[in-house]
């Protein structure tokens, strides 16, 4: 099957970063075709906000307060733009009851990010700021794993 031959080339590309890179997009791309045509669109969606998630969970846990991080916050700071992505995206099942709960709790992390201001003059007050998304960041991925 194509799960089994998936893993097989994850296997034998596990040192080639583009090959991984490419066999993770098609299992994606496979994935998102197989929910849709079994009418299944929302988990998809939600699929994709669990994989930014996720993601935001990783890099809010790498921050460690000081100048050289700055970067990364920047990147952290950024990711509200990718916010305002997934919020267009899940409004299309805002009739589904686990969609609704997700995007008000996106919503909620929204209006932190709206708040959150990159100083590299006063990064103690930028991880002040930021320390409320690592909060809201760390709740929705724990009622997304649990």
């Amino acid at each position: 099957d194509k799960f089994t031959t998936s893993l097989k080339r994850i296997e034998n590309n596990v040192s080639n970063k583009d090959s991984l890179i490419r066999i993770a997009n098609e299992l994606y791309k496979n994935s998102e075709k197989y929910l849709k045509d079994n009418d299944r669109s929302s988990a998809a969606a939600l699929i994709i906000v669990g994989g930014w998630t996720e993601a935001l969970f990783i890099a809010t846990n790498l921050t460690k307060k000081g100048k050289q991080e700055i970067e990364l916050v920047e990147r952290i700071a950024e990711q509200k733009y990718s916010l305002n992505n997934l919020l267009d995206l899940l409004k299309a099942y805002d009739n589904e009851t686990i969609v609704k709960e997700y995007s008000a709790l996106l919503l909620d992390l929204k209006s932190s990010f709206a708040r959150l201001q990159v100083n590299e003059n006063n990064m103690d007050d930028t991880y002040r700021q930021l320390d409320d998304i690592c909060l809201k960041i760390s709740g929705l991925r724990k009622k997304i794993v649990s």
